[in-house]
């Protein structure tokens, strides 16, 4: 791909190269969107915790600096 990206010229070869890092963004970005799935205000565990010991506000988040740091965190020992 790259050959044909810096060797030839053609119609969508721009297009073309931007696709090209579509593999390269996707991974982190579906890691946090899982995260904040799961981690977030209205997530799977928050709900979980909130029904079962009946609290009135959520326990984690992933906002802010403790959020991002739980996220780093739990995606760096996978």
């Amino acid at each position: 791909m790259a050959l044909l990206l810096v060797r030839f010229d053609f119609r969508g070869r721009d297009l073309f190269g931007y696709l090209t890092l579509i593999p390269i963004i996707s991974p982190p970005l579906v890691g946090v969107l899982g995260f904040t799935f799961i981690m977030g205000r209205a997530g799977t565990v928050n709900v979980l915790l909130e029904d079962w010991f009946g609290l009135a506000r959520p326990i984690t988040s992933s906002t802010g600096v403790h959020g991002v740091l739980l996220v780093e965190t739990l995606h760096l020992f996978r």
